[in-house]
């Protein structure tokens, strides 16, 4: 697995406060862009037109496209994946919480962060299955790895688990089922209503809970 702290390419140095404002211009111009169009509709004539900037401007800061979906998924995983993994799957503020709490604790969690990113992550989960650029795969690797991370550590702080044999496997094995399950249900077609959201994600938890408890 890579690191969150390998490289990735990111967008040139700014050297200056107008830069950095550049940067954050087209940035958040992308994001309103992707909210109402998909991924692959979205030129980079548009989204100058709507940050009010130039090619040369985009181009000087973003060698492509694809470089400008990678700087926006690292700011959402820092801006708010990891601090909202600290907070909502900590292990000593949920250290009350039944293995069954804890499932669904992190299957919300998961889903809200694919859910209210969905503009972003729904393209980069699209192009980990059609490219072959190493910085799509390091891109989607280090998000799963802070996800992940923060699963994994809340689930073995539970007591109910210290005697589950070979834990570390099974709960490699829950990751990679509920990562399919999440992003086939929330960002390789329309997500669901609330209701049937929900229900799936209890059922989701639930067997995942007794997957776990069988291997006692």
């Amino acid at each position: 697995m890579i690191s969150v702290t390998d490289h990735v390419e990111a967008p040139k140095p700014a050297l200056q406060q107008r830069s950095r404002k550049t940067v954050d211009a087209i940035a958040r111009a992308a994001l309103r862009l992707l909210r109402t169009s998909p991924y692959e509709e979205i030129t980079v004539e548009r989204i100058v037109a709507e940050a009010k900037s130039s090619t040369g401007s985009f181009y000087a800061r973003f060698p492509s496209k694809e470089d400008l979906l990678f700087h926006l998924a690292e700011r959402i995983l820092l801006e708010f994946v990891v601090p909202e993994a600290s907070k909502r799957l900590d292990p000593e503020a949920n250290a009350h919480c039944s293995v069954e709490e804890r499932m669904l604790k992190a299957l919300g969690f998961v889903s809200d962060v694919f859910l209210v990113h969905r503009a972003v992550l729904r393209p980069l989960t699209l192009q980990m299955h059609v490219s072959t650029d190493p910085r799509v795969k390091g891109s989607a690797t280090r998000f799963n790895a802070v996800v992940h991370g923060a699963f994994l550590r809340l689930m073995k702080a539970s007591p109910e688990l210290q005697r589950v044999n070979d834990l570390d496997t099974a709960l490699s094995d829950i990751v990679t089922w509920i990562g399919a399950a999440l992003r086939q249900l929330l960002l390789l077609r329309d997500p669901p209503g609330a209701r049937e959201r929900r229900r799936a994600i209890a059922e989701l938890g639930n067997c995942m809970a007794l997957y776990l408890r069988s291997k006692k």
